[in-house]
């Protein structure tokens, strides 16, 4: 009897919000296949061809020029394919699960101790297994209302992080490689 009765209102939900609901799996989709394709193809294989450091800047560089045309056409197409927006109006509603309390803090501004200590852990704690532009975003007080210094600087202290935790990571795993196979081969 509950099941049947869940399966009508999530039919019912997904009919109200299908639009909402093509608009972030579309973008995330496109979004999240470059970055696979960017982070686990072409990041090991630049680094492996010209090195750390050459290979390293070229491929920081490409993703500071990569993620800021994508968060500025994020805020110039006005297309909620994050969500982003979305959670702001979240923020109303009452009894959200703990997921939800946190998804729609990110965006708020910090008033007590606590939230300004926590808020940089968080932010940097995000950036390991998501993608800082859509960190940048969700950090955003107001969305497509223009971009803003703070927000400019939350996303180039997002690309920062996630390029020098990836670039530590990736490059000790292609430095693991090259020398396995160096060794192996001769």
């Amino acid at each position: 009897m509950f099941q049947c009765g869940y399966t009508y209102y999530m039919i019912g939900w997904v009919r109200k919000h299908h639009r909402k609901i093509g608009e972030i799996s579309t973008g995330l989709f496109l979004w999240e296949g470059l970055n696979f394709l960017y982070d686990f193809i072409f990041y090991p294989l630049a680094l492996a061809y010209w090195g750390l450091v050459l290979g390293g800047a070229i491929v920081v560089g490409l993703s500071f020029i990569i993620n800021a045309f994508v968060f500025w056409l994020y805020e110039y197409m006005a297309v909620d394919w994050l969500g982003a927006h979305a959670l702001r109006e979240l923020e109303d509603e009452e009894n959200k699960s703990n997921l939800q309390k946190l998804a729609t803090w990110l965006g708020k501004k910090k008033t007590t101790w606590w939230e300004k200590f926590m808020s940089p852990l968080v932010f940097v704690g995000l950036l390991f297994p998501i993608d800082p532009v859509i960190i940048a975003i969700h950090y955003q007080r107001q969305h497509f209302s223009g971009l803003g210094w703070r927000d400019w600087g939350i996303f180039l202290i997002a690309t920062a992080t996630a390029n020098a935790w990836w670039l530590l990571k990736v490059g000790l795993i292609v430095e693991v490689v090259l020398y396995v196979s160096h060794f192996v081969l001769g």
